[in-house]
């Protein structure tokens, strides 16, 4: 592989919500490797 780039073993969106507020807004974090 080139140098400085790693091989991607795992990609997976995870749904989540953040609840800082009282809309309790949906979002999706990207997890790349762990």
């Amino acid at each position: 592989m080139p140098e400085g780039k790693t091989e991607i073993k795992e990609d997976v969106w995870v749904p989540t919500i953040c609840a800082r507020c009282y809309a309790a807004c949906g979002m999706w974090v990207h997890r790349v490797n762990g």
